[in-house]
């Protein structure tokens, strides 16, 4: 836990000095290892009765990655001598001090609600679920499987990204062997931009495989940080172009079709301005504040320019005054504080699955980010999120082989729940023929108003990214690469409208995660 919690830190950007950033990001897969010795009896723990010898031709004891849970092994299979694999070996101390540190993270998290009355038990036993089977190398490779048939099912992503094929004969709960993978970690992304690969095309593949998992799919990676991520030379192509490998599939989650219904919804509905739908299920999530929600969900502020100047003048004129700093660090604490307070109505009826939701997010932006802002992630989540809305798993799931494929998945990591199997007897209710022209010429002009709010949006990417370009060749000066990045961008636009909800400067670098 405490090396998930410095990745994450890992992350924060320049919140923290580059020292502590560089150190933590070590962490990703630099992390302490075990010894010889411990992967030895790791291995015969797994695999009684045989040796390493007689299912290795070759096998390094030199972890050449290592993480919170597991370190990874360079090998050749005796069956397969002519492949190099990659052996995951989950740490002795795991199993033995997941429990203890959970029940910290337990009584942490009950400690902050109780000292501070910000609701966030309601996402712990949800999260201490996931951490648990994260230790199940069995479910890592079901895992591993589904996502690579996941993402086969979609055209623009078969061949262009990649999940390395498990080798089941010699994996256990403990022991995970899976093809080896030769390519560039995200963790370095200087040198993903020095291999001279289409930083376009991988961003673009990046998010659209996360985003085909969030909405379509609802089998959810839950920690795509840079180390899971390695970019490399597609083999099926023969010209310079770059494939997204996804790596460690322990940590996922697999969104109920409710939930998965509604977060597609949700995003719809902020694209159409459609305030009746995003307020009914803000409300039905126990969430007052539906448009301070939709700023969350996309990271981007909900107001226009001109209401958060109005904002501020407001908070200007209630004494908020941010310019001398006559309100102190406790009164500023405190207002931050009812905020948040206020922004939850009622948190028992928070899905849970928003946490590892957000998680992915965070972490998939930090990854456009790092790499300049390449694509405009929000239009590519937004189209995948129509995709998903048009997708009813409820009533016709007989004609959806992803939602299939999940659903084995779900009965196989015995998730299923036996309330899924009446539903999916469900039949939609005769209709009219003239219910049907109403139903099709609302739907075209919902997908017109769907389609020109996207499009706002790529104007203000691409504005973005050349303007200060066409004002530099202009003006014959060079500006910062940090003004074309659309993240960035996104960053302090959030900022401001959080300042005039505050009414007071925060951390400019508070979104750097």
């Amino acid at each position: 836990m405490y090396i998930k919690f410095g990745q994450g830190i890992g992350l924060q950007g320049s919140v923290l000095p580059p020292q502590f950033t560089k150190q933590l990001s070590q962490l990703f897969d630099r992390a302490a290892t075990i010894s010889q010795k411990e992967v030895l009896k790791a291995f015969n723990q797994s695999f009684p009765g045989k040796s390493i010898d007689d299912v290795f031709v070759e096998f390094s004891f030199e972890p050449v990655a290592s993480a919170s849970i597991a370190q990874v092994h360079k090998a050749r299979l005796k069956s397969h001598p002519d492949q190099y694999v990659a052996v995951k070996v989950q740490k002795p101390s795991v199993r033995k001090q997941m429990n203890f540190d959970l029940l910290v993270f337990r009584l942490w998290c009950r400690l902050i609600e109780y000292k501070f009355d910000f609701p966030i038990m309601w996402s712990v036993p949800y999260t201490e679920k996931h951490f648990r089977m994260e230790t199940d190398f069995y479910q890592e490779a079901r895992n591993s499987e589904l996502a690579m048939n996941v993402i086969n099912t979609d055209n623009t992503l078969r061949n262009e990204a990649y999940v390395p094929k498990v080798f089941w004969d010699y994996t256990s709960k403990s022991f995970l062997v899976t093809e080896w993978i030769d390519g560039v970690s995200l963790v370095d992304p200087e040198a993903v931009k020095n291999k001279g690969w289409n930083l376009t095309h991988v961003m673009e593949t990046m998010v659209k495989v996360f985003a085909q998992q969030l909405f379509v799919s609802g089998h959810l990676h839950g920690d795509p940080h840079p180390g899971n991520i390695i970019i490399r030379q597609n083999p099926d192509s023969s010209k310079k172009k770059a494939q997204v490998v996804v790596l460690d599939h322990g940590l996922y989650i697999n969104e109920s079709e409710n939930f998965r219904k509604q977060y597609c919804m949700l995003w719809k509905s902020i694209f159409l301005q459609d305030t009746e739908t995003l307020k009914k299920i803000s409300e039905g999530w126990g969430i007052r504040d539906s448009r301070f929600l939709s700023s969350m969900i996309l990271f981007r502020p909900p107001d226009s320019h001109i209401r958060r100047a109005k904002n501020l003048s407001k908070a200007r004129s209630l004494g908020k005054e941010t310019a001398n700093g006559t309100q102190s660090e406790f009164d500023r604490q405190m207002d931050a504080k009812k905020l948040a307070i206020k922004f939850f109505s009622d948190s028992s009826l928070l899905p849970p699955e928003l946490v590892f939701v957000m998680r992915n997010m965070n972490m998939v932006r930090s990854n456009n980010k790092a790499l300049g802002s390449p694509v405009n992630r929000i239009k590519i989540m937004a189209e995948y999120s129509a995709i998903g809305a048009t997708i009813d798993n409820l009533t016709h799931s007989n004609n959806n082989s992803v939602y299939k494929m999940v659903h084995e998945h779900k009965i196989a990591s015995k998730e299923h729940k036996s309330t899924d199997v009446i539903i999916l007897d469900m039949v939609n209710s005769p209709s009219t023929f003239a219910k049907n022209v109403i139903n099709t010429i609302f739907q075209y002009t919902s997908l017109l108003h769907f389609k020109f709010s996207v499009f706002i949006i790529d104007l203000a990417f691409y504005y973005t990214k050349y303007s200060s370009l066409i004002i530099d060749f202009l003006t014959n000066s060079k500006s910062k690469p940090a003004t074309r990045n659309f993240e960035v961008v996104i960053d302090q636009a959030m900022i401001s409208n959080l300042e005039d909800r505050l009414g007071y400067k925060i951390d400019p670098e508070i979104f750097n995660s």
